[in-house]
């Protein structure tokens, strides 16, 4: 049996049908890593100033081996701005929607970077992409800083209800041995 009917391409020289290398899959699951944690933001139990750091730190953390296509490029900026939408309906209204927009767009032009050709990027300014990393930074720390103090209210909340059921103890306690 001839070997191309086994391995496709395996006698011509080109690699469409060698299996994807180590540095490929690492590439194809942190695209995958990021566009599961954007669709999670949209989810409405999940809460936007805890997970919404994370996601941003891996967009603007993440050093991509391979250029990434267009067409996941595109998926992964409707993620972004699908998770900004979700955002802003579910963070407290005084927190500026501006600043959300302003994050999330600079989340945008990163991953804009991730598919762009060397001209394309000898074109942009040099700080173009420091600068959105700068303002997904600032977000990131505002969203943290959100985080705790919710959690911060929660504990409070909770110490005050076990305050409450002490007291009812108590006071139970007491009208029995009266």
């Amino acid at each position: 049996m001839p070997y191309e009917f086994i391995i496709p391409f395996a006698d011509d020289g080109h690699e469409e049908g060698d299996p994807p290398s180590r540095e490929e899959i690492a590439f194809d699951d942190a695209i995958d890593h990021i566009r599961f944690n954007l669709w999670k933001m949209t989810l409405g139990h999940v809460s936007p100033s805890f997970e919404m750091p994370l996601v941003l730190r891996s967009i603007r953390s993440f050093r991509p081996a391979f250029q990434l296509d267009g067409k996941r490029r595109d998926q992964i900026i409707n993620d972004i701005f699908g998770a900004a939408a979700a955002a802003a309906d579910r963070l407290p209204k005084q927190y500026s929607r501006h600043q959300i927009a302003i994050a999330m767009s600079a989340a945008a032009i990163v991953v804009s970077e991730w598919a762009a050709t060397g001209k394309e990027r000898a074109r942009q300014h040099p700080h173009k992409i420091d600068d959105a990393k700068m303002w997904i930074r600032m977000f990131e720390r505002d969203m943290r800083n959100m985080s705790d103090y919710e959690y911060l209210q929660s504990r409070k909340l909770k110490r005050g209800r076990e305050a409450d059921t002490r007291q009812k103890r108590n006071l139970t306690t007491f009208a029995i041995a009266a």
